[in-house]
């Protein structure tokens, strides 16, 4: 199974997010990971790997220049044309932010990133028990970043989030032409990246792309 992952950004430890995905992985059998970046994500979309990881929000200097952003009109209908012709797509984190202008894409991912509190705060997770990706999961709590998503389309719900700010959509899957998404939002510092929880999902999300 070949993956491409484009993870970090201006706010995000890109190293974090790589040891956090190359751990969750390291016990899959068949596992060909490989990491890019922005600039040359779309042309790797020409090799048709069976997974794209994007962990890395649109803006690229958001305390420089809040317009400038990676994904233009072009990459957003490649990236598209990609999981409509039966690619697999993970967003991840921050792969779901910034992104609420490529409307297009974000119909594709069902959902965008609307806000989260300053403070990182205890987050409970909850598992939806009719998904197969909550098939023997526990719910857990993690100090997180609390994202709060602004829902576009339908799509299956299997984690919720909820904190004293309230409670949001935290995963779900949905399927785009003959391709599959994912939007899974755990989560943003180590500790929670490296916790048990997020590492199973990880693993259960790479296995239900290639089943």
């Amino acid at each position: 199974m070949k993956i491409i992952a484009v993870v970090g950004d201006y706010y995000h430890d890109e190293k974090l997010f790589k040891r956090a995905l190359s751990e969750a992985v390291e016990t899959l059998s068949d596992i060909d990971l490989e990491y890019s970046d922005h600039a040359h994500l779309v042309n790797d979309l020409k090799a048709k790997p069976d997974l794209v990881i994007l962990a890395s929000e649109n803006r690229i200097e958001p305390e420089e220049n809040k317009n400038h952003t990676w994904m233009d009109r072009s990459k957003e209908q490649k990236i598209i044309e990609y999981v409509r012709s039966g690619g697999n797509w993970l967003a991840w984190h921050s792969g779901l932010a910034g992104y609420e202008k490529c409307e297009d894409y974000v119909a594709m991912l069902g959902g965008y990133f609307a806000y989260h509190p300053e403070e990182h705060v205890n987050v409970q997770y909850a598992y939806r028990k009719d998904h197969e990706l909550s098939k023997g999961k526990e719910n857990t709590e993690i100090k997180d970043e609390h994202y709060f998503i602004h829902r576009v389309e339908e799509s299956s719900c299997f984690l919720q989030s909820s904190s004293t700010y309230g409670t949001s959509d935290a995963g779900w899957t949905r399927k785009y032409g003959t391709g599959k998404v994912c939007c899974y939002v755990p989560s943003h510092n180590g500790e929670g990246l490296m916790s048990a929880s997020v590492q199973n999902d990880l693993k259960s999300i790479v296995e239900w792309a290639r089943s």
